[in-house]
């Protein structure tokens, strides 16, 4: 089992590197997964909590996107 999935990862690897364009694919989509990981979803979960959105996508980018997502939940709303 271990080694049908081993060969799986090589030929998929080995496609990314012989086929052009794919990689260039591959590394756009990995940088827009990011982006929504990173970025996107810290600063709606801020503003729907009236938290300052700069703050949490640092908290996001230094530490992680999951803790800044748990401490947001956990937080709540800013009072006014």
């Amino acid at each position: 089992m271990l080694d049908t999935i081993i060969d799986w990862i090589l030929s998929a690897m080995n496609f990314m590197i012989t086929t052009p364009g794919v990689g260039l694919i591959l590394l756009l989509a990995g940088l827009a997964i990011a982006w929504v990981l990173y970025v996107t979803i810290p600063v709606r979960m801020a503003r729907k909590r009236n938290r300052n959105a700069v703050i949490w996508v640092l908290v996001s980018l230094l530490v992680s996107p999951l803790v800044s997502y748990i401490l947001l939940a956990i937080i709540g709303k800013k009072k006014d």
